[in-house]
């Protein structure tokens, strides 16, 4: 009954497909990140992208997150 619920809530209202997260729990600059960057290949299994530098200091080792 909860997961008929959740979809005609998510049916109701724009966009129009189901959520898969709260969107009220992001906060830009408080919960979430905005960073420029720039995609550096993009191929059919995988997009990689490069983030351009917000401070002074920087980790000299890149960081690869792995999503499936």
């Amino acid at each position: 009954m909860r997961g008929v619920t959740n979809l005609i809530t998510d049916l109701a209202s724009s966009p129009r497909v189901p959520s898969m997260v709260e969107t009220s729990a992001f906060e830009v600059g408080r919960t979430l990140a905005v960073t420029p960057g720039s995609v550096v290949k993009r191929a059919a299994m995988y997009e990689l992208i490069q983030y351009t530098p917000q401070t002074g200091q920087v980790a000299a080792v890149p960081l690869l997150i792995v999503r499936r």
